[in-house]
């Protein structure tokens, strides 16, 4: 994980400028939960390149959001109640 941040960070820009957006990375919470932890093992490097700074980790959940929105959907298109609509679209 480490040397694929490390060749994800060689690609940021190194402007130093302050109008530059940093880039997002995103991913599953398995994948933010060991970037974020080597980004922190790295967090008293001495320069930002060994710091990795300007690495920003964003969760991307995709299919919880669908599952979340197409429910929703359900609850106030159609006139059921929450348990059977649970019980219809949670098989």
């Amino acid at each position: 994980m480490l040397d694929t941040l490390k060749q994800f960070h060689s690609y940021l820009p190194q402007t130093g400028d302050p109008g530059v957006n940093e880039p997002i990375f995103s991913g599953d919470q398995l994948i933010v939960e060991r970037a974020v932890n080597v980004i922190a093992s790295v967090a008293n490097g001495l320069t930002p390149r060994k710091r990795l700074d300007g690495i920003t980790m964003q969760l991307g959940d995709w299919h919880a959001a669908v599952k979340l929105l197409t429910v929703s959907k359900i609850l106030f298109t159609y006139s059921c109640s929450q348990e059977q609509v649970i019980k219809d679209h949670m098989k």
